[in-house]
């Protein structure tokens, strides 16, 4: 049986966790360094948070980002600009920030992968002396992967990076 010291560990293994949570880059940048880098990082096409100087907030998907502005999937907050169909095309005079959402990489996956490979390896490893008849201590390694599995997923995807935020910069009037 586990103790309540494990039961602790594993507690505060959790609750530190976000403390190792990536942070959000902030990128200040012009319109056409937005531009590039959205292009270098392969930001197309992926789900946005666009804050207007107004201070208006709404989520769509980023198209691509044109001289005049962004062109996005139209929905009900990009209604008032939709001139081509299905898209929009947000005036960049508007725009304040573009933030994207989700995280970027494989950490997860990963993680969750190697924790069932440990809880599986560890409780093994340590069933190779037990006496014959003690069958209830089969269960460990299935325990030893779900607590592994979950730990390591958890671990992994709090450390993935999380998408970056360009906060766009105006040139300053002659």
């Amino acid at each position: 049986m586990i103790s309540g010291k494990w039961w602790l560990g594993f507690s505060l293994l959790f609750l530190a966790i976000p403390g190792f949570a990536a942070e959000m880059e902030v990128i200040r940048t012009s319109w056409g360094g937005f531009g590039e880098q959205t292009v270098a990082r392969k930001l197309l096409k992926k789900d946005v948070e666009i804050t207007l100087l107004a201070g208006n907030r709404f989520r769509t998907r980023l198209l691509a980002v044109e001289e005049q502005g962004l062109l996005v999937d139209k929905n009900k907050a990009t209604r008032s600009w939709s001139d081509r169909g299905d898209q929009a095309l947000v005036p960049r005079e508007q725009i304040r920030s573009v933030r994207f959402l989700g995280r970027k990489g494989h950490h997860g996956l990963l993680g969750g992968l190697i924790g069932l490979g440990a809880g599986l390896a560890v409780p093994a490893i340590a069933l190779r002396n037990v006496e014959e008849g003690s069958y209830g201590l089969l269960a460990l390694p299935l325990l030893g992967m779900g607590i592994g599995g979950v730990s390591g997923y958890v671990i992994g995807y709090y450390t993935d990076r999380k998408q970056p935020e360009f906060i766009i910069e105006r040139q300053p009037s002659p």
